[in-house]
């Protein structure tokens, strides 16, 4: 379950001049909950601007293949996070892979390509005034 999964650094807090990725954020805590209090068990997930990946492998922990995403800068916290967890997840029956991917950019074809998503996950993507337009 989610809960097995600890978080590490506040929530909605960021480490000095380490940018958004740098902390988890409650909006990622609470869309991980929501995933296993309506049972959710989607098979394919892509999550935009995941961060540190909470909501995507919250699915992974309930057995989705999960494809986590990022900019290229964000990736290595990412991978670190789901190194971390990586026994959890093989447990569940899950799976994560991390990949770079700017949403403000079109989608490239390794990710649509990769197989067709049940579920698209993003957790306070939009920040910033300028991150809003991708998704209208």
């Amino acid at each position: 379950t989610t809960s097995a999964m600890p978080t590490q650094g506040e929530c909605g807090t960021c480490g000095a001049g380490q940018g958004p990725a740098a902390g988890v954020w409650e909006a990622s805590v609470v869309l991980a909950m929501a995933l296993e209090w309506n049972q959710t068990t989607p098979k394919n997930v892509l999550e935009l601007g995941s961060g540190l990946g909470v909501a995507g492998l919250a699915a992974a922990l309930r057995g989705g293949d999960v494809v986590l995403t990022d900019l290229s800068d964000v990736v290595p916290r990412t991978l670190q996070r789901c190194a971390t967890h990586r026994s959890l997840v093989d447990a569940a029956g899950g799976s994560v892979m991390t990949m770079a991917y700017d949403w403000r950019k079109a989608v490239p074809a390794d990710i649509m390509d990769m197989r067709p998503y049940d579920l698209v996950l993003s957790a306070d993507a939009i920040y910033r005034a300028d991150l809003l337009e991708p998704f209208l």
